[in-house]
């Protein structure tokens, strides 16, 4: 019983852990991708985007290579090109008009209608069968929307070229999102799995729509010299995008999809504040009282998900130890040393 009490705090410190980690990196990221397309001069979002998922899958490889992780999975080639594949085409899709969105839009009204996710992956999830937990998570879900919308309305620097890039990238990564909390639930994919499998489907579609869309320009501006000078602005750009992944990757896995998304309107928070106070971008009165409103409605979420895995411990704890027959007791060598083969990883259809 104490082991299992202890694998649920476990369980637990990981989540936290995870999310800690992803609302301090994404900022960073964010921040750090805005001043390279627009301060730097080198407005190429999907090539920018794909350095990320290149640097997780190469240090995971790295890694593997080395014998420091393995993966526990053998994907076949129909579950890579059926249930993969398109996760990777999403998240190329949302990086894609997702980061063209910053050329258009202030950080802030982005920021804020990035909250509009965890209604729409709620609803996706439902549609498939996994309904939230209480009807209350779902009002606080949907209080998040109302602010966004009204910090939406707010918004003082506005153009439809812009709206449509960040609704397309919010659409992308619903679905996305969707088939990833699938991908790590119900087949049972590790962290290390995700690294290596999923990320080179996004690094394969973002380069692509970047050599169609992209390279001819880069090539034309010299943008490739750029990357040169500016090497360690760059560099830190993989290295965040490693930890963003790695750790969106720890939360869905641990907490959920709509977990993940919720916790970007406390990354917001921060990051909205930052943007006011130092990168001089302006917020009016009705769009702060919309982010007012959607930072309440997280901060009960947030009690919602404490109150339900401090339940589930309790649970844990309260369970009963369960009882070995005789036939089912393992027979006792002291002398005898019993070695483990390592295990392969198990193939996925």
């Amino acid at each position: 019983m104490a082991g299992k009490a202890g694998g649920s705090m476990g369980a637990i410190a990981k989540a936290v852990i995870s999310c800690i980690l992803y609302l301090v990196s994404g900022p960073s990221l964010i921040i750090l991708n805005k001043r390279l397309l627009t301060v730097a001069g080198f407005p190429y979002p999907m090539f920018l985007a794909s350095l990320g998922l290149g640097a997780c899958f190469t240090i995971m490889f790295v890694l593997w290579q080395l014998g420091a992780v393995a993966p526990s999975v053998k994907p076949s080639p129909y579950f890579y090109l059926t249930r993969v594949v398109p996760i990777g085409f999403g998240q190329a899709v949302t990086f894609k008009f997702g980061m063209q969105a910053y050329i258009y839009l202030s950080v802030a009204f982005i920021q804020m209608m990035k909250s509009v996710t965890p209604a729409t992956t709620m609803a996706g999830l439902a549609m498939i069968g996994k309904m939230p937990d209480s009807s209350k998570e779902v009002v606080t879900v949907l209080m998040i929307c109302g602010g966004t919308m009204v910090a939406a309305y707010g918004e003082v620097f506005l153009t439809p070229i812009g709206l449509f890039c960040i609704v397309m990238a919010e659409c992308a990564e619903c679905v996305k999102l969707i088939l990833t909390e699938l991908l790590m639930t119900d087949q049972r994919f590790t962290i290390v799995d995700a690294m290596l499998f999923v990320t080179p489907a996004g690094f394969f579609w973002l380069q692509l729509g970047s050599f169609i869309y992209e390279y001819p320009e880069m090539q034309a501006n010299g943008a490739f010299g750029l990357i040169a000078s500016h090497h360690v602005l760059f560099g830190g750009a993989c290295l965040l995008g490693f930890a963003v992944n790695i750790a969106g990757f720890c939360v869905i896995q641990t907490t959920g999809a709509v977990t993940l998304k919720v916790l970007g309107t406390a990354r917001n928070a921060g990051l909205v504040v930052f943007c006011w106070l130092f990168l001089g971008e302006t917020i009016t009165a009705l769009e702060g009282f919309g982010y007012v409103l959607a930072l309440s409605a997280f901060s009960f979420y947030s009690y919602l998900q404490i109150e339900k895995k401090r339940r589930e411990a309790e649970a844990v704890e309260e369970e009963p130890p369960k009882r070995e027959s005789l036939g089912e007791r393992p027979l006792s060598r002291p002398f005898s040393k019993v070695t483990t083969p390592p295990r392969s990883p198990r193939p996925v259809t």
